[in-house]
């Protein structure tokens, strides 16, 4: 009988712990995904970087107004503050990991954007041409293995 009830506590206790894990387990994201949302958010951080080097010239070869200009500026200023602060976000939980990730998403897609056919004989994942290892697992290029 105290086995049984000691067995019941314990069922209890563990499903308690289940029940209160699972915020943390939800709010938790790959380390793949949040590569790819470092990836994106530097990205922005360009885009946003280009158009306000783009205004400056604008205003320098007085194609914009002055009033024009500010609010330009101020818009492209907080955009730009704000996708950095996302980035400082995403990047205080492992900023090490994180950074790996960001950069190996970038590589892939780099590789398919120049549609390299080259694949790594260990794992299947494209290699850009010109490097030596696998992006993904790390492995020597395989030069026979085209894909």
């Amino acid at each position: 009988m105290e086995i049984g009830l000691l067995l019941i506590l314990l069922a209890l206790i563990l499903s308690c712990a289940a029940d209160l894990s699972r915020p943390f387990q939800a709010s938790r994201r790959s380390s793949n995904e949040a590569g790819q949302e470092i990836l994106q958010l530097q990205q922005d951080i360009q885009a946003v970087r280009r158009q306000f080097e783009e205004l400056l010239e604008n205003f320098a070869a007085h194609k914009v107004d002055p009033d024009f200009f500010t609010t330009q500026q101020n818009r492209l200023l907080s955009d730009m503050q704000q996708r950095q602060r996302e980035l400082e976000q995403i990047l205080e939980n492992d900023p090490i990991e994180l950074a790996v990730e960001a950069e190996r998403a970038r590589i892939q897609e780099s590789g398919k954007q120049t549609g390299s056919s080259l694949t790594c004989a260990f794992c299947g994942e494209p290699i850009q041409a010109g490097h030596r290892f696998c992006p993904s697992c790390g492995n020597p290029r395989n030069l026979e293995a085209q894909g």
